[in-house]
């Protein structure tokens, strides 16, 4: 949750936006669920494997997407 906080802190200032306390634990709520339903569904599939190995993946998945849509590969 500390690196989402820090994610979500850096939007907040980026955007100059002000979150009382209530919008920003709705925000990592909504974050941290989403995430880890991803992780969950994907450590589900591939029997064999950690979750740490799925969540390891699908951040690696994550990253391929990114640079790919910047046209980096």
């Amino acid at each position: 949750g500390g690196v989402v906080m820090s994610y979500l802190e850096w939007v907040e200032n980026l955007q100059w936006y002000i979150w009382d306390e209530e919008e920003t634990r709705r925000r990592l709520e909504t974050i941290m669920i989403n995430n880890f339903a991803k992780v969950y569904d994907r450590w589900q599939k591939e029997k064999q494997w950690t979750m740490r190995d799925a969540a390891i993946v699908t951040a690696l998945e994550r990253i391929y997407k990114a640079m790919k849509l910047r046209g980096w590969i």
